[in-house]
């Protein structure tokens, strides 16, 4: 699947050089996965994925862990369910789940680079709930819920400044580098082009309605001009979030 996304990423801006590259590797012609199939592949490991990664075994858990990594990749409109049920566990009120913390803490961590690279308002909307929970895995009495939280902090600081932004970090697309082949944009539409293509939406309907993929799938509504809108007042009050997150850290 990473074979084809890439050569579709590569089609999409430099169709000749994708061309020349058939001709020295055609193999890759071949291997594609037809997108209907993606659908069982993650129908069948979601609920192996969820069981793995609230498994008592540590070795099971990473195993989950690093499974769900790879799926979110794959269709990121997985991870609004998972960062909901890990936000169950943090909560101080879920009694059932308060041993299920470590795990959800590790699973926030793998959840925040392929939400916001694929669609940031997934995990910024859920920030300030995200920092105020896990404020309280912070315990002298248990060093791998702190551990596993302070990981936790690292990643959503290498990826969220902590107050507003005073500048733009974007490169200037019109700019190029002689001899080199810049790829971006063109990755991202290609590999969400493999979740979003009518194959893949018709397999989709037809699982059964108790499937993880299905609820998943079918509770996601996206509007690019909403969610474009909704996206500049969320990064305010993330600057914000992050700022009383700070304070009480």
């Amino acid at each position: 699947m990473a074979r084809n996304t890439s050569h579709r990423a590569i089609t999409a801006k430099y169709p000749q050089l994708a061309a020349k590259i058939m001709e020295v590797e055609p193999f890759k012609q071949t291997s594609a996965i037809l997108d209907s199939e993606v659908v069982l592949i993650l129908d069948s490991i979601l609920p192996l994925c969820q069981q793995a990664l609230y498994s008592k075994s540590p070795r099971v858990s990473r195993g989950g862990e690093q499974a769900l990594l790879y799926l979110s990749q794959m269709d990121h409109k997985i991870c609004p369910m998972f960062l909901d049920f890990a936000m169950r566990a943090l909560d101080i009120s879920s009694v059932a789940l308060s041993h299920q913390a470590p795990a959800a803490l590790s699973a926030l961590s793998r959840l925040v680079s392929p939400s916001l690279k694929r669609n940031p308002a997934f995990f910024l909307e859920r920030l300030p709930d995200i920092l105020n929970l896990s404020l309280a895995g912070i315990d002298s009495n248990d060093q791998t819920k702190t551990v596993r939280t302070l990981i936790l902090y690292r990643t959503i600081t290498s990826w969220i400044p902590v107050g507003k932004s005073t500048g733009s970090n974007w490169c200037d697309g019109d700019k190029t580098c002689p001899g080199t082949f810049r790829f971006g944009k063109e990755l991202t539409d290609a590999v969400n082009s493999n979740c979003e293509s009518e194959d893949y939406w018709n397999a989709l309907r037809n699982l059964p309605s108790n499937s993880l993929l299905h609820q998943a799938e079918m509770s996601y509504s996206m509007d690019k001009e909403d969610e474009q809108a909704r996206l500049s007042n969320l990064m305010e009050e993330t600057a914000y979030a992050m700022g009383d997150w700070s304070i009480a850290f």
